[in-house]
């Protein structure tokens, strides 16, 4: 009955939280229950064809009440996953979520469709939201199935995903906190208030669907072998043995016919001797292991067992020295009778040995050779062997094939041929035999000459008969064929002599006579020497220089320096050089200047981009640019804040989220801020001895209100703890203080049994419980050890039991 009043107490503020969101929902003129007239859903989850690591789904926002208009404001998503997915791949880095915004992609502007996703956290993704575009800009959500499409994502991890997993997505409440990410939606209420809408995950923000990733076949069939033996055995003996190549463990295979089954080990296995027949093998999985399928599977072959009748079969063989029966591979040096069984045969060997001989006979021949013993032709040397009973006759035969040998000789009056010794001195053709050899001597016989030159050279000589080149005088002799040819040569060393001459407009060479009017090297040879002319003709002329300088000018042609303005001559060679000169004084003109990255000096145009001292020379004045660079910065700052933001760079205050852009020198600050607008949710929760609240984890045990604070967002919470006295598992009564049931003090431990305690009442107690009316008040299981005579106890929820 307490437990009753206390659960009938908890309801109480429930009720009035249900009629407090009723009277709330009736001010809204778009719709009744904002917070679930809404749905968050995620759709078309899939695996992309061809991947291993990718998954695809796009979230969905829905106006689930036909007759408001739902204005967004801002949306975000925090979406949980299974690890397991990940294959040990890294839990926060080892995986991406792209954000592919198109207009084929979202149905929300650009400005609105969410902007960033990661999975910084531990199996968390995370999609923010971007800034409230103001409540004349909030975007209407379709209450068409299935809603407005906030984007599609591609979740990519950097291994594949574990065969046969889920991704067993669930989206976060809205009260999730840090390391967590909440689900948020918020919408303009007629008021232009921002207000963040109740998520609940499986009631408006729904999960349509988590598919198998990398789907394997979860069993695989028992591996097949080869079923071996089989063959034949004579009728009445015990048959083959049949069995199979391999085994696998977990695997029983049975023989068939038959009703012999074999426990796979991993090994060859044996199903023993099998009498006459075609036998196969089936196998099937014991059940021990689930990787295997339990579907019986045949074996590869079978083996056939066929019985053979016993028979007998005789041979008679004669044989000099030895026989080796082909049978049996056996050897035999006596005449008789001998039994080799194989299989059902018996083979029986009557057997006649005679001794050898062997005569050898040794010929030679050319091209053949006929042998009168057994009348064979051979045309190739050998041992040729020839059997006339136990008499072995060899022949040893030397063939040589008939040939000819030809020569062609030249020679000069006379030749000797090497071959026969004979010297000839005619041409002819000859010839002599050796053997099976004939050899023809084709010979030309020519008589000896002589043929004498003589010749003169400069330096060197190229003999024209034998192509040598000769560098010196003297007689040489050259001899070809029958002919003897002798050069008388003369040779002058060759000498060359150079002249170097300059001259104004010609030049007449004393060597030659020759006149020149233009400059050139000239060649003229006499006997052996040559002359060689190096000629430069220079023109007679007039040349003009005019010239300004600064402080001083050297004039390269005469090399002399001049420090005063006028005019100066220098005759050089065949060219009367004049020089007009102007001396202007030197002067410098200083300029300093700073800038931001890059600096052009209008003096010379040049665009300098590094501090520096540098100079330019116009004339005779020497311009020195003192610059100072200073590199251009942009510094970037990210801030979100509740209501306003004042930038400490420039001191103003923003009410508006937005882009700032603030100049000082070189360094540009730049402002990205986000304003959200505050808000308070407020929250009632009666709860039994201590409460964790969602918002951020903490754990209360006592009453009170309590204020948590979430960016922008003020959550409190309202909230009444009811002590429970704990109930105990075992209970054993003591009667240490009276009979009444519901005294602590009665119970060891010191604690009122209730529904799911065992009693336990024992023998010896001071005290005897008292059972109250109604019965059901004592809600127990008891057991009872003794009992004084007349005590009623109860077997809850049976009949009271009543011992006498």
């Amino acid at each position: 009955m307490r437990k009753r009043l206390h659960r009938m107490l908890r309801i109480v503020p429930l009720l009035a939280l249900v009629l407090s969101f009723a009277h709330t929902s009736a001010q809204r003129p778009y719709g009744p229950l904002a917070e679930t007239d809404f749905q968050i859903t995620m759709q078309n989850i899939v695996q992309p064809a061809g991947t291993n690591n990718v998954i695809e789904f796009d979230l969905y926002i829905l106006d689930t009440d036909p007759s408001q208009v739902l204005p967004m404001a801002t949306a975000q998503f925090g979406i949980n996953f299974n690890l397991g997915i990940l294959n040990g791949a890294a839990t926060t880095t080892g995986m991406t979520v792209a954000l592919p915004y198109a207009e084929g992609f979202s149905d929300l502007p650009s400005s609105m469709a969410p902007n960033g996703a990661s999975t910084l956290a531990s199996g968390l993704i995370r999609i923010a939201g971007r800034a409230a575009p103001g409540c004349l800009d909030g975007f209407p959500i379709s209450n068409a199935a299935p809603g407005t499409r906030a984007n599609r994502f591609r979740f990519t991890s950097s291994v594949p995903f574990a065969p046969n997993s889920t991704p067993n997505f669930v989206f976060t409440a809205n009260t999730a906190t840090n390391p967590s990410y909440a689900t948020r939606f918020a919408w303009y209420n007629p008021a232009c208030t921002n207000v963040q809408l109740a998520v609940v995950p499986g009631v408006n923000a729904i999960i349509d669907g988590n598919p198998i990733l990398n789907p394997q076949v979860t069993c695989v069939d028992p591996t097949v072998f080869t079923v071996t033996g089989g063959g034949s055995y004579c009728e009445g003996g015990v048959g083959v043995p049949v069995g199979l190549d391999g085994s696998q463990v977990g695997v029983n295979y049975a023989i068939v016919p038959g009703t012999l089954v074999v426990p796979g080990d991993g090994n060859p296995i044996t199903f023993g001797n099998q009498l006459a027949g075609s036998y196969t093998v089936v196998a099937t999985s014991d059940g021990t292991n689930p990787a295997i399928c339990t579907d019986p599977v045949n074996m590869t072959g079978g083996a056939d067992v066929t019985a053979t009748p016993v028979s007998t079969v005789e041979f008679t063989e004669s044989a000099c020295d030895t026989y080796t029966w082909a049978l049996n591979g056996q050897t035999y040096t006596a005449s008789g009778d001998y039994n080799y069984v194989v299989g059902c045969v018996t083979n029986i060997l009557h057997l006649t040995i005679t001794p050898s001989s062997t005569m050898e006979h040794t010929e030679s021949a050319c091209d053949s050779y006929l042998w009168a013993l057994n009348g064979e032709t051979y045309y190739v040397s050998g041992d040729y062997t020839y059997f006339a009973g136990c008499v072995t006759h060899i022949l040893h035969l030397t063939i040589t094939p008939s040939s000819t040998v030809e020569f062609t000789e030249s020679a000069c009056d006379t030749y000797t041929w090497a071959l026969n010794g004979i010297t000839y001195n005619a041409s002819g053709d000859y010839t002599y035999v050796v053997g099976c050899v004939t050899n023809i001597l084709h010979l030309t016989i020519t008589p000896s000459s002589t043929v004498e030159y003589t010749a003169t050279a400069c330096g060197s000589y190229i003999w024209d008969v034998n192509g040598m080149t000769y560098t010196a005088s003297g007689d040489y002799t050259y001899v070809s064929g029958c002919v003897t040819s002798i050069l008388h040569l003369t040779i002058t060393p060759s000498s060359t002599e150079e002249f170097t001459e300059a001259a104004c407009d010609s030049y007449t060479w004393s060597v030659n006579g020759t006149t020149y009017t233009a400059s050139g090297d000239y060649t003229f040879v006499d006997g052996c020497v040559t002359y060689i002319l190096h000629l430069t003709i220079t023109p007679s002329g007039n040349n003009e220089y005019t010239v300004s300088a600064c402080d001083s000018y050297t004039w390269a042609v005469s090399g002399e320096t001049y420090t005063v303005s006028g005019d100066y001559t220098f005759v050089n060679g065949c060219s009367t050089n004049v020089l007009h000169l102007t001396i202007t004084p030197s002067s410098t003109v200083e300029f300093t200047a700073s800038a931001c990255d890059t600096y052009t000096w209008a003096l010379n145009g040049m665009t300098y981009t590094a501090s520096g001292d540098y100079s330019y020379v116009d004339g005779c004045v020497t311009s020195i640019l003192h610059l100072t660079i200073t590199p251009s910065s942009i510094v970037e700052s990210t801030v979100a804040a509740c209501d306003s933001y004042i930038w400490a760079v420039d001191g103003l205050t923003y009410y508006a989220s937005g882009d700032y852009t603030y100049v000082d020198g070189c360094v540009t600050s730049i402002l990205h801020l986000t304003i959200t607008p505050s808000s308070t949710v407020e929250e009632t929760v009666v709860a039994d001895d201590s409460y964790t609240w969602a918002v951020n984890g903490v754990t209360y045990t006592a009453s009170g209100d309590y204020t948590f604070v979430d960016e922008c967002v003020t959550y409190i919470l309202h909230l009444t703890i009811n002590v429970v006295v704990p109930c105990p598992v075992l209970s054993t009564w003591n009667g240490s203080v009276s009979t009444d049931w519901f005294t602590a003090a009665n119970w060891t431990p010191a604690l009122v049994p209730c529904e799911t305690t065992r009693v336990t009442i024992p023998d010896g107690c001071p005290n005897y419980p008292t059972i109250p009316q109604p019965l059901n008040s004592v809600a127990c299981l008891v057991t009872i050890l003794t009992s004084p005579s007349g005590w009623c106890f109860f077997d809850w929820p049976a009949i009271p039991l009543c011992v006498e």
